[in-house]
């Protein structure tokens, strides 16, 4: 799982110019800086809150400049959700969210990970949004 994000380099360089967030570009454009990759397609459950976890430690642990969370969800447990945006937010690493491939989603729990996120970006034909019960 652990491989420098192919996304990172073809959103990476829009980053770095459009919020000019020194961290993701610490040599510049020359060397790649390592970019950690977390693919969430499934529910948002305590297995992958666990998995989550493990990522984020994995990503502090190496030094990464980032991670990367490639999102493609329907939702899943508010539990789950909230410990997982806690993760998110109190990460050392910066985090990015990026809902893709095309056709995507960051639905209900979804969506509040996508906001928790340091960068959140979305390929173009996904979406995005919270649930909530209907009366």
């Amino acid at each position: 799982m652990r491989q420098a994000c192919r996304a990172f380099s073809k959103i990476g360089a829009l980053l770095c110019v459009a919020f000019g967030v020194s961290t993701f570009c610490p040599s510049g454009f020359a060397q790649q800086p390592l970019v950690e990759e977390f693919v969430l397609n499934d529910t948002v459950q305590p297995v992958t809150a666990g998995e989550l976890d493990r990522a984020i430690a994995r990503a502090n642990s190496e030094g990464a400049a980032a991670l990367l969370i490639k999102l493609n969800t329907p939702g899943g447990l508010v539990e789950s959700m909230r410990e997982m945006a806690g993760a998110i937010l109190a990460s050392k690493v910066p985090v990015i969210i990026y809902v893709a491939p095309a056709g995507a989603r960051a639905a209900s729990a979804g969506f509040f990970l996508l906001e928790a996120a340091d960068i959140a970006a979305m390929a173009p034909g996904t979406n995005a949004g919270a649930a909530h019960v209907v009366f």
